[in-house]
């Protein structure tokens, strides 16, 4: 039972996480000691749920802010989140082991850039496809948004192994999530995705289906997609061009 004792700090750790998420979404790096000190208040009083929540934060910190950047930092929060939330609470295993894939991709783009051994690449590559796949696993049927996002890097990751059908499979499944969510902007990002793909694998024919379908998605989504329109618009003509 909550008691007034308690009450004060679970308050102001509250305030602090917000305080904190303000800063995190303008990539200031100042988020981390608000974050940091909302977490000692959160163990302090023993608040479990708000320390994996904070555990998420400062996780999201570490992987995404730029003066943070600090991926070994972002694993070990994300998998404190994951340590203390329950094995029946599926959703917040699911998101935390995504979140562990993703610091695993990102392993992978850094290494790609500093032209790693091809055995470090492939370690980071099947952690990447394992954590998804994981969470895939542990979210409902229903949860059209979370199953669309980890489609969506699944197919991103298998196109980056070479693998464009189980790519496209994947990018056809996030494609189908978005619409049941009536996320048209999203569906048009990932088909004109799966253009790129096919283009680059030879299929140019399929490409151009796709990406006139994106286009419609993006014409439809209105002013705020007009840099896609256009994207969308010259990979049509070089398509057009070289079918010519």
């Amino acid at each position: 039972t909550l008691s007034l004792h308690d009450a004060l700090p679970i308050s102001l750790a509250i305030s602090l996480e917000q305080l904190g998420h303000i800063l995190y979404l303008q990539e200031d790096p100042a988020c981390l000691p608000y974050y940091q000190e909302a977490l000692a208040l959160a163990q302090r009083i023993h608040d479990t749920a708000e320390e994996v929540v904070l555990a998420g934060s400062l996780g999201n910190a570490y992987l995404t802010v730029p003066g943070l950047h600090d991926l070994d930092q972002a694993q070990h929060w994300f998998q404190h989140g994951l340590d203390l939330t329950p094995q029946h609470y599926r959703v917040g295993r699911a998101k935390m082991l995504g979140s562990l894939a993703g610091v695993a991709f990102q392993r992978l783009q850094e290494a790609r850039t500093a032209h790693q051994p091809e055995s470090v690449l492939l370690d980071h590559l099947n952690a990447a496809i394992e954590g998804y796949q994981q969470a895939l696993d542990l979210f409902s049927p229903h949860d059209a948004q979370n199953l669309a996002t980890a489609h969506n890097q699944l197919g991103i990751i298998y196109s980056l192994a070479g693998d464009p059908l189980r790519s496209r499979h994947h990018y056809q499944q996030a494609i189908k999530f978005d619409e049941a969510r009536g996320d048209i902007y999203s569906a048009g990002q990932t088909r004109y995705n799966v253009a790129l793909l096919l283009y680059r694998h030879g299929q140019p024919s399929d490409a151009l289906l796709y990406v006139r379908a994106a286009l419609h998605d993006f014409e439809r989504t209105g002013p705020g997609a007009a840099q896609d329109i256009a994207k969308a618009q010259d990979l049509i003509t070089h398509l057009e061009t070289d079918a010519r």
